[in-house]
Parts: C-alpha cells; structure tokens; sequence
C-alpha cells in the first residue's frame, strides 16, 4: 500500500519534526513510504507460508487479492509512531478488505544511517 505524499509530510511535521535534524541516527528518510502487506522477494508460496505461519492456500489468496487490489485507494487509520535507534515507523490498522499477512502493518518513515532498508 503506497501512502500519499502529503500524508507522509503530515507523519514527519506532525510526530517527528524534521527526523533528520530531531534524531540524528535516523539520516535516511524512507525512499517510497508505504505498508508492505506480504514481502515476497524471491521465495516460494511454501517459504512464505513457512515464514508467515499461515497456510499455502493463504498465501495464494492474499497474492491474488493484493494483485486485484493494485491502484485502488485505501483508508489506513495511525495506530501510534515509534523509534529507536535503528528505525522510527507509525503502525497502522488497515481495513478489512485490505489483504495482509504482515502481523504489524508499517510504515517505515526513516532509518538509521547504516541500516538497510529491510534486514
């Protein structure tokens, strides 16, 4: 799920401040601002199934509705923003219709200068 803009630039003024200025490890904005609803990177259906806990038939249901979701507009409510010294992220609630297996639905707002965008 891609978060707007705007809705971004309202997370850093309203809870963070500038990040790169108020916490000085995090010196990396986040790049594209958004809530990852099912990492797949190269892994398999059985893999994901395996590392989500959840089962393949899941996982083949959440890809075909993440798929059919594509481009569609989405409410994502704040649920509290947090950070330490590696990341600072503000967790969300996400719809019901919105198909996730992350079990703390993200986004990641800046990280730490030598911390990669996903370890």
């Amino acid at each position: 799920v891609v978060i707007a803009p705007e809705d971004i630039e309202f997370l850093y003024e309203r809870y963070l401040g500038d990040v790169c200025e108020r916490f000085g490890p995090f010196a990396v904005r986040a790049d594209e601002p958004h809530v990852t609803l099912l990492f797949i990177g190269d892994k398999s259906i059985e893999k994901l199934a395996e590392e989500y806990r959840i089962s393949v038939n899941r996982v083949s249901d959440l890809l075909t509705k993440a798929q059919g979701a594509v481009g569609q507009q989405v409410s994502v409510q704040l649920r509290h923003v947090v950070w330490n010294d590696l990341l600072a992220a503000a967790y969300v609630s996400l719809g019901d219709s919105v198909p996730c297996a992350t079990r703390n639905p993200h986004v990641t707002l800046a990280r730490g200068r030598n911390v990669a965008p996903k370890w």
